[in-house]
């Protein structure tokens, strides 16, 4: 596998979907090989792994990025690999990646799209790197969504999805970034139908989704009660 940029062509910002452990050792050979940086010891450049990247790690970045550079050609280079961040620590990234420092380049490596808020990700090029190329509306529990917001179905059948979805995050076999895309999704499904003649702002169910998919990925909340309230509320 090969990084489709060079040395000569190279982007302030970029976003990759892949494997970190595919993509970061490819990283690496590219900042020694073509950029000519050491990276032992270098301060110019960091390597950042995130299981959710909070406001106070936003912070810690932007100070590590304002501060001079070491280099005498003034390049630095920041890799971030996270599986899910907070709104406010991707609000707290926009102007460093809207006014980036000459000589700076930064590459955020994440499983899905749907990890990024879209203002982030239109201030950076998106590169995929994942082995099946999957599409990014294409997710591990895509059959289950027409079956979630099926009227037909009772509330116990949306509560054992959003149990299954939980338990299978809990035993490492999907990631919270599965279920942010599985919310993603549902937003998209109605978003046709129940907010036809709505903006989604005006709908308190699709508001409720949109705040879900905010919130889904912090470590610190619960999926099966996020997931539980969507389902509770669903058809009320």
């Amino acid at each position: 596998m090969k990084l489709p940029f060079s040395k000569d062509s190279l982007h302030h910002a970029y976003i990759i979907t892949g494997e970190h452990t595919v993509v970061t050792p490819l990283l690496r050979m590219f900042i020694e090989n073509e950029l000519g940086m050491t990276i032992a010891a270098n301060p110019d450049i960091r390597f950042e792994e995130i299981e959710t990247l909070s406001i106070d790690d936003s912070r810690r970045i932007k100070h590590l990025h304002e501060v001079k550079s070491f280099d005498a050609t003034g390049k630095r280079v920041t890799v971030i690999s996270m599986n899910g961040a907070t709104v406010e620590a991707q609000n707290s990234l926009l102007k460093i990646f809207e006014e980036p420092i000459e000589g700076s380049h930064f590459f955020i490596i994440v499983p899905s799209l749907h990890v990024v808020l879209p203002t982030l990700r239109s201030r950076a090029l998106h590169i995929d790197l994942r082995e099946e190329h999957c599409k990014d509306d294409e997710h591990l529990f895509s059959a289950l969504v027409s079956k979630f917001i099926d009227p037909k179905n009772t509330l116990k059948d949306r509560l054992d999805i959003a149990a299954q979805i939980a338990k299978d995050i809990s035993d490492e076999k999907a990631t919270r970034s599965d279920a942010k895309a599985f919310v993603a999704a549902i937003i998209r499904a109605l978003s046709g139908t129940r907010a036809a003649q709505r903006t989604l702002s005006e709908n308190k169910i699709l508001k409720l989704l949109l705040e879900t998919e905010s919130y889904i990925s912090d470590r610190s909340s619960s999926v099966k009660l996020l997931l539980e309230n969507i389902a509770i509320s669903l058809y009320n």
